[in-house]
């Protein structure tokens, strides 16, 4: 985890299928003793085109908390307990498994859906 009082953060990316847009609808931040997720940046705008908020986070005005990440954002990582996750975390430079970094690294893609996770940096 990162440092005392060290805050991490990644923006969640919504890409329009149709119109192959991307909008910040949110932002998933961790400090080193919670993890925190919020909407908005361009969520309203999104929700306009097409965008549902998740179910497990339906208050789009609200800012979610919770000491372990939040398992709609891990489910998206593989398994630290896969055979070959030492090479899975070499792909991405890690040197232990830490779910917020690998979100940040592998950006959290998956083919079902159309959610990415940045940092500031990669935007």
């Amino acid at each position: 985890m990162g440092g005392a009082g060290r805050m991490n953060s990644l923006y969640i990316i919504w890409n329009n299928p149709k119109t192959k847009k991307s909008y910040k609808i949110g932002l998933l931040s961790r400090n080193n003793n919670y993890y925190s997720f919020s909407y908005g940046y361009q969520v309203n705008e999104a929700i306009k085109q097409g965008f549902v908020p998740f179910i497990c986070f339906d208050d789009i005005n609200k800012t979610y908390y919770s000491k372990r990440m939040f398992p709609m954002f891990s489910s998206r990582l593989p398994s630290k307990r896969r055979k070959n996750i030492k090479n899975i975390l070499d792909k991405y430079g890690l040197q232990e498994y830490d779910e917020f970094l690998l979100l940040q690294k592998s950006g959290g893609k998956l083919p079902i859906d159309n959610l990415e996770f940045k940092s500031e940096g990669d935007i």
